[in-house]
């Protein structure tokens, strides 16, 4: 049979991250109760509350005074639940002496204070540089980040900022926090003044102009010291600082979410995300997937918002007529008013460790030299129950699997490479957006050509001539501590169909039944796949992404590469002796 063949037949029709005490094998079925006190304590669920601190914006009347009031807010909820967070300061607020006031005022509820890494005219000019933003405060990537900035430059910048917080606080910060921050700057900050973490955005695509795609899905990598979106594969490569994902993304909701005005739209813990954290039904649905459902090593979720949304906005709740209506006044719980309990709940039961980040950056460095293998699992949906996911991630790629209504595939699949530099890493950036970007073998949100499509790699079964899509169910879901792995496997409900797909820290297995199957991938727009067609089967693919030539190998089975009217058509074949197909994830050799 041929696969090209083959795939033109059968074209009809994925929250939290950090640690390691190795233990043997566990198994999940989907319909198991769930983990422990035990087991949380052995495969930990971090949580870090993160309140960022801004000063001026331009978009508010008055807004130093009306950020300084939502910090307030901020601090009076963690004291009520008895609960931690850490505040960190941009430049223009920590030159704001209310702020270290309000600390003093409720040191029970700070955990730490450390930097927020956007820039404004303030610091900028105190650092003897001239401004160039539009307001005060620029969003634009090129103004307000130091992607924007030579080295030099930020040398600069990072110098100015630090003597004001020794100045303040009489100590330098331990934990900076960005939506991006280059690797120059953070090496820098690391050697000089001894920063212990780092916190930047979740993966999301175009929202305020910021596109991060492919990376370290949730929790902590060592970054290349070329690239701090790239986990880096050796410990000659890698910068010594922790990075840790914000924002706590949904697992199953927040890749597919749909291109608005300003990029993707948002599904996370933040308490202004009308699909997530503002929602009570979805806040029940995280926090049990994040402390029930099958982790390996552990699992990390950011809580926390930006005193850049007013408390007038954050308080705020979707009745159920899907409006906005003000909590307080209609007797309900806002937004902290519904995740803080439940954080403290969980924090007493000893299912969650509630930590600052630098508390996490250490006991993460004490664990792990390199970056872990980790994975995180939802077994059930919140809406309709019927979609299931795992993330998988190493220092060599991250892997997400999806069972949508019995369709069981590769929704994605990246590499990482530490040789690939950042666009930004000597150069500045000259435009108000920026983008980062690993290496795709399956990219099932930007490939698509409408927003409806499902792309993704799947399996066919069948002979020549009439093959089909089976419909699947996941069995189990099986974490290995000691090996760094996660298996799922999905069986048809009858016939004794199967598929196991086994995800190692290099590599991925695919197990199939004794009846015919291979796994395919269609591209509508063959101009986004990146890559090279194939005359014949083979046991390596070539491909080119931004720049960056790579080439994914089989250690077992066959590509079959080909074009067909305008689609870009991909078959992996299992090996004829050992019925397996084996991705090797070390791409870069």
């Amino acid at each position: 049979m041929k696969p090209a063949t083959f795939l033109s037949a059968c074209h009809a029709t994925l929250w939290c991250g950090i640690v390691v005490l190795l233990l043997a094998s566990c198994q999940h079925k989907p319909s198991a109760k769930g983990t422990d006190a035990d087991t949380a304590a052995v495969q930990p669920r971090i949580v870090n509350i993160v309140h960022v601190c801004r000063h001026d914006d331009f978009r508010f009347e008055d807004s130093d005074s009306l950020f300084v009031a939502t910090t307030r807010h901020h601090l009076e909820y963690l004291k009520q639940y008895g609960l931690t967070g850490t505040f960190l300061l941009q430049y223009d607020a920590l030159v704001d002496p209310r702020y270290p006031a309000l600390f003093k005022e409720h040191p029970e509820s700070v955990a730490e204070i450390g930097t927020w890494w956007e820039f404004n005219q303030p610091h900028v000019e105190a650092a003897g540089l001239q401004w160039k933003g539009r307001f005060t405060w620029d969003s634009n990537a090129n103004v307000g980040f130091s992607t924007g900035y030579t080295k030099e430059e930020r040398t600069k910048l990072v110098d100015v900022y630090m003597q004001k917080f020794h100045d303040t606080f009489g100590r330098y910060p331990s934990a900076v926090g960005s939506w991006y921050i280059d690797a120059y700057t953070l090496s820098y900050m690391r050697q000089k003044y001894g920063i212990e973490v780092a916190l930047i955005c979740r993966d999301q695509v175009g929202t305020d102009g910021y596109t991060f795609w492919g990376g370290y899905w949730t929790g902590g990598y060592y970054p290349s010291k070329v690239n701090t979106y790239m986990p880096a594969q050796t410990k000659e490569g890698q910068i010594d600082v922790p990075v840790f994902r914000m924002l706590g993304s949904d697992p199953i909701h927040q890749y597919d979410n749909r291109l608005g005005d300003n990029g993707q739209g948002v599904v996370t813990l933040e308490t202004i995300s009308d699909l997530g954290g503002r929602n009570p039904e979805w806040v029940d649905y995280y926090f049990r997937a994040f402390v029930h459902d099958p982790c390996l090593g552990y699992a990390y979720a950011q809580a926390g918002q930006e005193n850049a949304f007013p408390w007038d906005d954050v308080r705020k709740i979707m009745s159920a007529s899907g409006k906005k209506i003000d909590a307080v006044q209609h007797g309900a719980k806002v937004g902290f008013g519904v995740q803080f309990p439940r954080i403290d709940s969980l924090r007493r039961a000893g299912l969650i460790r509630l930590e600052s980040p630098t508390q996490t950056a250490r006991w993460f460095k004490e664990n792990y030299d390199l970056t872990p293998a980790t994975s995180v699992s939802v077994l059930r949906d919140y809406k309709d129950g019927k979609d299931q996911t795992v993330w998988y991630n190493s220092r060599f790629y991250r892997a997400n699997l999806m069972l949508s209504d019995g369709l069981f595939y590769f929704r994605d699949v990246h590499f990482f490479a530490e040789q690939v530099k950042s666009p930004y890493l000597d150069t500045p950036g000259t435009t108000s957006h920026f983008e980062f970007f690993t290496l795709p073998m399956v990219d099932g949100f930007r490939w698509k050509h409408e927003l409806s499509d499902t792309i993704g790699l799947r399996p066919v079964v069948g002979s020549e001539g009439s093959y089909a899509t089976p419909r699947l169910v996941w069995e189990s879901v099986t974490d290995d501590q000691q090996q760094g792995s996660t298996s799922v496997l999905a069986k048809a409900e009858t016939g004794g169909l199967y598929f196991k797909v086994t995800m190692y820290e290099d590599k991925i297995v695919i197990e199939g039944p004794q009846t015919p199957w291979t796994f395919v991938l269609r591209v509508p727009e063959a101009g986004k796949a990146p890559f090279r067609p194939q005359g014949e089967a083979a046991s390596s693919l070539d491909a080119e992404f931004g720049g960056t030539a790579y080439r994914i190998d089989l250690q077992e089975g066959t590509f079959h590469a080909s074009l067909k009217d305008g689609a870009f058509e991909l078959a992996l074949s299992p090996d004829d002796a050992t019925g397996r197909i084996v991705i090797d994830c070390r791409v870069v050799k």
